[in-house]
């Protein structure tokens, strides 16, 4: 090498080493562990949504392996937002059967399961119970075991909740400890049914009694009752209904032609609680059927409906040879809507897939009357995965004073079941009271305190204001606050002053502003739902 250029080089080094020197080191930032399976045991019960944790490279792409009992299938999933974590579900009432198996996975938040393979032979039924082996491949390698456990009805549960506390969330659901049969008209009734395996099963958001048209057998080419349910948007009186099964996808049920004055029933529903309250059946003047899958009800001189009521129609007919959703269409008096129907499985029982929800009334004597349809349009309906539990809860403002049992029942019409499996409780709806057991809601006071006593139907943790007056002072001088325990009884001690010896003094008890108890029992005093209350004596 030329002497010139070695002086060259190691000018050069000199000075890199002299900048490097006068740095400070940059520890290097190690990639998050990648584990694979967050435990290597999962548990749950057939029918139910399994949750797969994963640890993955970020960003990366793996393979999820699900082996066992005739079950055989591989999913590719992708950490989208790039954390290091994929939960992926596996609906265990889905997989295996349908005619695409990407209907059973899905991961959680913005990851996704870009594709699934089912390398076994597609089954007649749902997953069984077994033990199924795990595999994670790609980036890492990693084994866990999944056990399938058999699916179990076990009890149904009645429970009462306040008027102002209306149940939310699951959570709220859970906080109900203690069992009642009883519920005050304006509290709410909640029945929770514990049963496993609903999870993949019940379809409580999207549930086919709240489609346009509900067939109540859904099964292909069965006959089977239609029910058709609208809104009205305004005041007036129909005088053309017109349903049309073709609404655009050719999906037609045979035998409309049994279709006639006699087979059909109308009216409206005025307060929500799914039963005809105004029957119109005296005004239809003829029914039609024009063409093939189309309808129309001429009505004359109905009865005015309000803004808000639903109009309901029934009739028979027999399902096309066809399973899946079919658009449906309903036009009061050329108004139309657009909506659906469901065949098949996924269409059958009120939340689909064969599970049915029926509430009916029972006699004194014991003998349960026809029994309707509950809708999670109507009253709500909670599925909690995490305890097994579907809980519904029922605004006692849409019953009647009776007693009714609820019934929760999962049909051979879902593939895992060959007989009916049902769970079922009672539960009365009484009158709102309360009454003062002591004093009397006037009394002369003698100094001291005074024990106030008063039995109610309410539910407990209801709360009471208790109004203390007298005649010389037509002023409130003391307010209370009563809640009612589980007894259905609430109390308090009432300090008299001693200006107030020898006063006769009054009481009046108010639930939500409503005076329920005392001299003015009766009169609302302010209620944010006095329209929905019994003003009682």
């Amino acid at each position: 090498m030329n002497p010139s250029r070695l002086v060259v080089v190691a000018v050069c080094a000199a000075l890199v080493a002299s900048t490097l020197a006068g740095v400070t080191a940059v520890p290097t930032v190690a990639a998050p562990s990648a584990s694979g399976f967050g435990t290597p045991d999962y548990e749950e019960q057939a029918g139910d949504v399994a949750r797969f944790d994963l640890s993955v490279p970020n960003g990366s792409t793996a393979t999820l392996t699900v082996n066992g009992p005739a079950y055989h299938a591989r999913a590719v999933v992708v950490d989208a937002d790039a954390d290091g974590h994929v939960v992926v579900r596996l609906n265990t009432f889905l997989a295996g059967w349908r005619a695409t198996e990407r209907q059973a996975y899905e991961a959680t938040g913005v990851d996704r399961v870009a594709g699934v393979d089912r390398l076994s032979t597609r089954r007649s039924v749902p997953l069984a119970a077994g033990p199924y082996a795990l595999r994670l491949t790609g980036p890492v390698d990693d084994r866990a075991r999944f056990e399938l456990t058999a699916a179990t009805f076990d009890t149904a549960v009645p429970y009462v909740v306040p008027a102002d506390a209306h149940p939310a969330d699951v959570g709220d659901i859970r906080a109900l400890t203690t069992p009642n049969r009883t519920v005050a008209a304006g509290d709410w009734a909640v029945v929770t049914f514990h049963a496993s395996g609903l999870g993949g099963v019940a379809r409580v958001d999207d549930a086919p009694v709240t489609n346009l048209v509900y067939a109540t057998e859904s099964e292909p080419e069965v006959e089977s009752t239609h029910v058709v349910r609208r809104t009205l948007a305004a005041n007036g009186s129909p005088s053309t209904v017109a349903l049309d099964y073709d609404a655009g996808d050719d999906g037609v049920p045979t035998a409309l032609s049994r279709v006639s004055r006699a087979t059909i029933e109308i009216g409206y529903d005025t307060d929500g609680d799914g039963v005809v309250d105004v029957d119109l059946a005296p005004s239809v003047a003829h029914v039609t059927v024009p063409r093939s899958g189309r309808l129309v009800v001429s009505l004359a001189d109905a009865p005015s409906a309000t803004a808000g009521d639903d109009l309901v129609l029934e009739l028979p007919a027999t399902n096309p040879d066809a399973t899946g959703v079919d658009r449906v269409a309903l036009a009061v008096d050329g108004r139309r809507t657009v909506g659906t129907v469901e065949y098949g499985a996924a269409g059958s029982g009120a939340l689909g897939n064969g599970l049915d929800l029926r509430v009916a009334p029972v006699d004194a004597d014991g003998t349960v009357g026809e029994a309707r349809t509950v809708s999670p349009a109507v009253h709500e309906v909670f599925l909690d995965e995490r305890v097994d539990t579907l809980s519904v809860v029922f605004d006692t403002r849409a019953l009647a004073r009776d007693a009714y049992a609820a019934t929760l029942a999962l049909t051979p019409a879902n593939p895992t079941v060959s007989t009916s499996r049902t769970l079922t409780t009672t539960f009365s709806v009484v009158e709102r009271r309360l009454s003062f057991v002591r004093p009397g809601p006037s009394f002369v006071a003698d100094g001291g305190t005074v024990s106030v006593a008063v039995a109610s139907t309410l539910a407990p943790g209801t709360d009471l204001r208790l109004h203390v007056t007298s005649r010389s002072e037509p002023d409130v001088i003391q307010v209370y606050v009563l809640t009612v325990d589980e007894t259905r009884r609430a109390s308090v001690d009432v300090v008299v002053t001693d200006r107030l010896v020898g006063e006769r003094l009054r009481l009046v008890l108010r639930d939500d502003g409503t005076v329920v108890a005392g001299p003015r029992s009766g009169r609302v005093v302010s209620s944010r739902r006095s329209a929905d209350r019994q003003y009682l004596s």
